[in-house]
């Protein structure tokens, strides 16, 4: 269909250390396409659209401030707020996509790759279940064996059950035939969270799509469905609960700023 689109089909496995061990797992899929191609896939494509309802979709309000600006517009402009010149890059976005009309993220993330293929910079955008968003913009970063790797302070409540502040650790791998990523947390205590997603690209067809409604239904309701389950869990574990505070839907960090957005 476009050769920056792709399906990574995998297992999520979630990891809590202390003070009681606490672990799942689950499969999902996600879709990696080029953010200047989404109408250019949607026309081509019974199964997927952009911004309009199908099977499948992407809308530009499931992502950024939510105000409808085009995803590609929106990313170009985080990007070139932190410094970065996007002249003659492509940005992939990877995502889960509406399934059904339904949509849910934690994570979110925006490659910039540049004309040499190489790249330039990520937006990771983080995303609770009461919709408060955290986007860190950042350079390519530190890489050994093809990981990148990036450590952000935590400022945004996520979770009742982890601390407001603390230290996310990712690590990435550029989308080939194979793809990773992690999220670990620590708190002020040390390591909490161990997070990762590992999958494997199949092509961005029709036949794909059949595929996925058939082995993921409703998957974005699964997993939100499955974080609150595990709050539950949590809960009913006695492990110690703390409230949500008032804070901006949308805060954007990056080297050189902070943006704040109600």
């Amino acid at each position: 269909m476009t050769i920056g689109a792709k399906i990574y089909c995998g297992k999520v496995y979630h990891k809590r250390l202390r003070p009681k061990m606490h672990e799942l797992r689950y499969s999902v899929f996600s879709m990696l396409v080029n953010v200047d191609e989404l109408k250019y896939i949607s026309d081509h494509s019974w199964l997927f659209s952009y911004n309009k309802p199908a099977l499948f979709s992407i809308y530009d309000k499931d992502f950024g401030y939510r105000d409808g600006v085009p995803i590609a517009q929106y990313a170009r402009k985080l990007l070139s707020d932190a410094g970065f010149n996007t002249r003659g890059c492509h940005i992939s976005l990877l995502a889960y996509p509406r399934v059904m009309g339904y949509s849910f993220n934690p994570l979110s993330v925006y490659y910039c790759m540049g004309s040499d293929n190489h790249l330039h910079a990520l937006i990771y955008e983080v995303t609770n279940t009461f919709g408060d968003r955290q986007c860190y913009v950042l350079s390519s970063g530190l890489v050994q064996n093809g990981v990148y790797s990036h450590s952000c302070a935590k400022e945004m409540y996520v979770s009742p059950f982890t601390e407001l502040t603390g230290k996310y650790g990712f690590r990435i791998t550029i989308p080939s035939e194979n793809l990773l990523i992690g999220v670990n947390f620590r708190d002020t205590h040390g390591p909490l969270i161990k997070t990762f997603f590992r999958a494997k690209a199949k092509s961005f067809n029709c036949k794909t799509l059949l595929g996925l409604a058939a082995y993921y239904p409703m998957m974005t309701l699964k997993v939100i469905t499955g974080i609150h389950i595990e709050a539950l869990q949590l809960w009913l574990k006695r492990i110690p609960a703390t409230k949500r505070p008032m804070r901006p839907r949308c805060v954007v960090s990056s080297p050189e700023h902070t943006t704040r957005k109600g």
